[in-house]
């Protein structure tokens, strides 16, 4: 029978030694154990956005562009989603990409999310235009070109030209096109595009269209022969409104003359809201009036009368139900006041320091420009839409490029040093979000769809 055996070790040098099997080879192991997990949990987690990288950013984008490049920032906080060098002059956000238009004419599509390049168009290099426009709308990217053809013996012609395409790939949808001084106005309906020949001429007579926004193919066709342009405004309450000598307003479906407004005064600005037309009149050298439209027969609501000097700015429809749906004008030139767009009372006049005049609605702001500022005028502050008192005032002003539709308490702007700033429309309060060199461009794109 075998007896256990006693260590001849002292205790104390066990214990010192840490017992049997904690050898200081064991402890070097298990060092090198604890150190080799502790670099993998590491590698992993530096590794794990690459192997399980983060969904990609599809909140409100905000895009800028300078000469050389173009940027999409998140909205909220001006966080730099990406960047992509390219020659740009401008820029147009579509649902899904961004079209910049370079020089040359040289159309250049980036995924609105991720930034990858999706197609280029250069196909207009080569003919010399006078006119092109991109534009967006109904999910298709239209292109209004024109050129002015020359020929011997001396003799010019005008040629219009708008093409639809694929904005997700480039490809062309269909084209329509005509020769004459024509000058293109789009507006867009479901499931069709209006187009609008201004000018007459003896080469042909005014012309407005409705075609199919996807295969080109026309539905209908207005001819005036007795007018000397037309315009196509606005499409609101199943109708077509246009511009001429006076306004008329045609069926949306069928092209038919549904009423018309003849004048032989000249027409300043105009705006459109809850089923009505404002309108200013530039009735003579001495006399300007407002006048307001029902759309759906086109009989007269009111009108008032004035002078240049107290009527005479542009007007701003708003959209809300407060105030009577108020439109807005400069009614002198120190002032802004808000009517009554059923019955052209004064619901209100601001008084202000320097010219102004009102350039947007926003969450129940009002935001106007101070006219003596540089050609185009530069935010100057905002009213309150329901009382007409100043909400805040910023100087130095700041010209205004977009106003970020994705939010309502916010609107963006830049300045001349290239500094896009986010101005909050209930405090006034502004926040640098970005800075660029020479800015060229700026829009926004409220949902980016993967």
């Amino acid at each position: 029978m075998l007896e256990p055996q006693e260590s001849s070790e002292p205790l104390e040098e066990f214990a010192l030694s840490g017992g049997e099997g904690l050898s200081s080879r064991h402890l070097l192991r298990r060092l090198w154990s604890g150190v080799t997990i502790l670099f993998v949990l590491v590698a992993i987690i530096a590794l794990w956005p690459r192997i399980f990288p983060p969904p990609p950013y599809r909140g409100p984008h905000l895009f800028v562009s300078d000469h050389f490049s173009v940027t999409a920032l998140q909205l909220n906080n001006g966080q730099v989603v990406w960047t992509r060098q390219t020659l740009t002059n401008s820029l147009i956000a579509t649902d899904e990409v961004i079209v910049t238009v370079g020089p040359h004419e040289t159309l250049t599509a980036f995924d609105a999310i991720t930034g990858r390049e999706r197609w280029t168009l250069t196909t207009w290099q080569d003919q010399p235009l006078s006119d092109f426009t991109p534009l967006y709308l109904n999910g298709i990217l239209f292109l209004k070109t024109a050129q002015t053809i020359t020929s011997f013996p001396p003799a010019t012609t005008d040629r219009a030209d708008l093409y639809a395409l694929n904005p997700l790939t480039g490809g062309l949808l269909w084209h329509y096109g005509a020769v004459g001084p024509l000058q293109f106005a789009l507006l867009g309906a479901p499931g069709m595009v209006i187009v609008g020949d201004q000018l007459n001429s003896d080469i042909v007579p005014c012309q407005i269209a409705a075609l199919n926004s996807l295969t080109g193919q026309q539905r209908w066709q207005a001819t005036f022969t007795d007018v000397p342009f037309v315009v196509p405004e606005a499409i609101a309450d199943g109708a077509v409104v246009v511009a001429s000598r006076g306004y008329m307003a045609l069926d949306l479906a069928t092209g038919t003359l549904r009423w018309q407004i003849l004048r032989q005064a000249n027409l300043g600005t105009h705006a459109i809201a809850s089923g009505m037309l404002f309108s200013v009149i530039l009735d003579k050298p001495t006399q300007t009036s407002v006048a307001a439209y029902d759309l759906t027969d086109g009989s007269q609501r009111w009108h008032i009368t004035g002078t240049p000097e107290t009527l005479n700015g542009d007007l701003l429809a708003s959209a809300t139900t407060l105030l009577d749906t108020p439109h807005f004008l400069q009614a002198a030139p120190y002032s802004i006041t808000a009517l009554a767009a059923s019955t052209g009372a004064i619901q209100w006049q601001s008084n202000l320091h320097n010219p102004a005049y009102p350039v947007a609605l926003v969450n129940g702001v009002v935001l106007f420009n101070d006219a003596s500022f540089q050609d185009n005028g530069a935010l100057a502050g905002a009213l309150d839409l329901l009382t007409g008192n100043i909400r805040w005032l910023i100087d130095p002003h700041m010209p205004v490029i977009t106003i970020a539709p994705p939010t309502a308490s916010t609107a963006v702007f830049t300045l001349e040093t290239g500094t896009v700033r986010v101005i909050n429309l209930t405090t006034g309060q502004t926040k640098t979000i970005f800075q660029g060199q020479s800015l060229k461009s700026i829009a926004t794109l409220a949902t980016a769809n993967g």
